[in-house]
């Protein structure tokens, strides 16, 4: 069972433009293009919004899966606005998780 959760795409757009601090004069940005940003099928390196979503999508993907598989109240509206602030959060770099 595969049950994958998205993002509102409404919300993503607000993040596309927005430049992430990533602090320590350039080293920041440089740890996190060799480290952490995916290769993307056009051949391009995910920018930071779409390291985040993937992030983000990914655990609530396998919470919603875990929720429905043993049946506990799967709740579409409150997940979206949580995942959202977790979202916000990790871009803003107040909350990052473990690699």
């Amino acid at each position: 069972m595969k049950l994958n959760f998205k993002l509102n795409q409404d919300f993503i757009e607000k993040y596309k433009s927005k430049k992430p601090d990533f602090g320590f004069n350039g080293l920041g940005q440089l740890t996190y293009h060799r480290t952490y940003s995916r290769l993307k099928e056009n051949g391009e390196n995910e920018k930071w919004f779409e390291t985040i979503r993937r992030v983000v999508e990914g655990c609530y993907s396998l919470q919603k899966e875990h929720i429905l598989k043993n049946e506990l109240g799967w709740n579409d509206t409150k997940a979206q606005r949580s995942a959202q602030e977790m979202y916000d959060r990790m871009f803003r770099m107040k909350f990052l998780p473990p690699y």
